[in-house]
């Protein structure tokens, strides 16, 4: 987010912000009637993601009003590769800018990967910035 607030406006007219959070997963047969309280449990979590998707969403966009830029912001739900490959479609982007944690080995066998997925499928480019150790959190881009 810092790189893109120290670029110049016309550079980028409009941006939109976009936090997706996943679904609920479905419940295995026999937890939701043998197991009291289980959907209950999910729900509030699920419920907190996507309130922190809210909050990460509006605090990017915040910070990127700050810097002069022409902001908005989205949190669709659903699968999350999908969801912004289809808000990039809806808003006509003509560039998706989107982090990657960088797993690889059996983390991004088991947990995939967001930014894999979202640069096979999106018709326009897609720059991935790896995410950055600094206090920050914020990535640059490379030279």
């Amino acid at each position: 987010v810092c790189w893109l607030c120290r670029a110049p406006s016309a550079a980028a007219p409009a941006v939109g912000v976009v936090g997706v959070a996943r679904p609920a997963p479905h419940t295995p047969c026999g937890l939701a009637g043998g197991a009291p309280g289980v959907v209950d449990i999910w729900s509030g979590t699920a419920e907190g993601v996507k309130a922190a998707c809210r909050d990460l969403a509006a605090t990017t966009a915040g910070r990127l009003r700050a810097a002069g830029l022409k902001v908005d912001e989205a949190t669709p739900e659903g699968d999350p590769a999908h969801a912004l490959v289809e808000e990039a479609r809806r808003r006509q982007a003509s560039l998706i800018v989107m982090g990657s944690r960088g797993r690889t080995g059996l983390a991004r066998i088991v947990l995939g990967s967001v930014a894999r997925n979202v640069l096979h499928h999106a018709e326009k480019s897609v720059l991935i910035v790896k995410a950055s150790s600094s206090a920050e959190g914020a990535a640059e881009p490379p030279a």
